[in-house]
């Protein structure tokens, strides 16, 4: 069965000269929100057989979709932390567009598609643990689930970092020059985010580290910015494409 874990990362490298970027596409060790684990060695195989040094048939994909490759590893090897892939972006549209978003700072995590080969499920963690996995293919993704996998030069991202990367996003959506598709996606973040904001401050649960007065007065602030540059687009008639 084809199966996919989502990881919230930290880019290793971005070469954008060169079109590569190096990321944790998984890391070890550690316990999903599906309750699993990847053991260290799970991936030995299939980078053995399937990855730059043997068939080659491991991809890199935008957000899981098989139509949009982004590229294949030149590199695939594991750390003590996880699976790192150095991968050259093609210079498609969608392709250029994710290499403007990671140096942006908005697309930041990966998501693997395997094939679990061999499991047992461990006791002692509560949890299963994936011993062999036949690897297909690793995606940029718009959201990952696992908060210890880092793209090496960027920056993870915790709950004390909700409003700042938002700020990324909506300075991306407002300021970024990208494909009317990135965009819709970018959307989705921003208002993501602002699901995430009106709830919390709707049930007066505040973001770690973060004082609820202070969540509601940047919040304010971030909100009265993007209605007046919403209306100012709409009234120029500007390049984006307007939100409904």
């Amino acid at each position: 069965m084809f199966q996919v874990k989502n990881f919230k990362a930290t880019t290793k490298d971005i070469d954008l000269a060169q079109g590569i970027i190096t990321a944790y596409w998984s890391t070890f060790d550690v316990v999903d929100s599906d309750m699993d684990y990847f053991d260290v060695s799970a991936f030995n195989k299939s980078i053995q057989e399937r990855g730059p040094k043997g068939t080659n048939r491991i991809m890199k994909l935008w957000q899981h979709n098989p139509t949009m490759p982004l590229g294949k590893p030149m590199e695939l090897y594991t750390d003590n932390v996880g699976l790192i892939a150095v991968t050259k972006i093609s210079e498609t549209s969608y392709g250029k567009d994710a290499l403007k978003l990671y140096a942006d700072g908005v697309l930041n995590e990966h998501s693997v598609g395997f094939q679990t080969i061999k499991s047992n499920y461990d006791d002692s963690r509560k949890a299963t643990r994936i011993s062999e996995a036949k690897l297909w293919e690793g995606s940029a993704v718009t959201w990952g689930a696992n908060e210890f996998t880092p793209v090496i030069s960027g920056k993870s991202i915790d709950n004390a970092g909700l409003i700042e990367q938002y700020n990324v996003v909506c300075k991306a959506f407002y300021s970024g020059d990208y494909t009317d598709d990135t965009f819709k996606i970018l959307e989705v973040q921003k208002k993501h985010f602002e699901t995430i904001f009106t709830q919390s401050l709707e049930t007066k649960e505040p973001l770690q580290d973060t004082p609820v007065v202070d969540q509601a007065e940047k919040l304010k602030e971030y909100f009265k910015q993007l209605q007046l540059e919403t209306e100012i687009r709409r009234i120029t008639n500007g390049r984006h494409y307007q939100s409904t």
